[in-house]
């Protein structure tokens, strides 16, 4: 769980190749991150243990809520 003194809440947002908007994870629901930089990948495991992958990943990075833009 990522806990932050505020208690708001983050979102991991991942930026895939060839796609203008990136993919929006809540961070509330991440247990685990494992990032592969040579394969251009990241895997995400769940809080309730289920599995997300993403391929082509350019980059990513944990905002708080208000700095999505959803009218990008």
């Amino acid at each position: 769980m990522m806990a932050n003194e505020n208690n708001k809440p983050y979102f991991l947002l991942v930026f895939q190749e060839n796609d203008p908007m990136p993919s929006i994870v809540s961070a509330d629901v991440i247990a685990e991150m494992y990032p592969y930089a040579d394969k251009k990948m990241l895997d995400i495991t769940t809080t309730d243990g289920d599995n997300m992958g993403f391929e082509k990943v350019e980059s990513f990075k944990i905002v708080p809520a208000e700095e999505i833009n959803f009218n990008m």
